[in-house]
């Protein structure tokens, strides 16, 4: 994460943490609201990827394969469909050249879910030592569907333009050395 990005996350884990002190005695279940929609919220000013995570490749793996097979993200992407979500932000994909904006988009949205999944396992951890066992339950079934799931929809959209991006290469290499010859 950038500079930028760790001070968003850090003053939203404070407002949290206040909100924690003022909400819980009163009411457990609204700083489980709180704590949803506040990561919710505030995840679009801490999701900015640096370029190592940019730089980095994701590769296919069995592990990940069977983890995809098991919690189907694509699931989660045809119901964003449907009610219209990836319209509002789905950037078009006309040539290769627009594979890494669209890559770079995928990735803040994985920091941003990340992050914000990190934030409610630090909730669920309070609820649970504060005596509030099955509201940290919540909060963290809650995280899990909320940023838990985005963030393996995310990975699996980045597997799929490395693999697209690893073919415009191969197509390009192959292209190029077929005119080369002069057939």
């Amino acid at each position: 994460m950038k500079t930028s990005s760790l001070l968003a996350a850090l003053v939203t884990v404070l407002v949290l943490a206040c909100g924690f002190v003022v909400v819980v005695p009163r009411s457990p279940g609204g700083y489980v609201g709180l704590v949803t929609a506040g990561t919710f919220g505030a995840g679009v000013f801490y999701g900015h990827p640096t370029h190592r995570l940019l730089a980095h490749q994701w590769p296919r793996t069995a592990l990940r394969s069977s983890m995809f097979r098991w919690a189907r993200p694509r699931l989660l992407a045809r119901m964003l469909d449907r009610v219209g979500w990836n319209r509002q932000v789905r950037r078009p994909i006309r040539s290769f050249a627009d594979l890494d904006p669209f890559r770079f988009d995928a990735a803040g949205s994985l920091v941003s879910h990340a992050a914000s999944l990190a934030i409610h396992l630090l909730a669920a951890a309070a609820l649970a030592v504060f005596a509030h066992p099955w509201w940290a339950l919540g909060c963290l079934l809650l995280g899990l569907v909320v940023h838990g799931w985005p963030c393996l929809l995310q990975i699996d959209v980045l597997i799929r333009l490395d693999e697209l991006r690893n073919k415009a290469r191969t197509r390009g290499r192959e292209g190029s050395s077929t005119r080369g010859r002069g057939s």
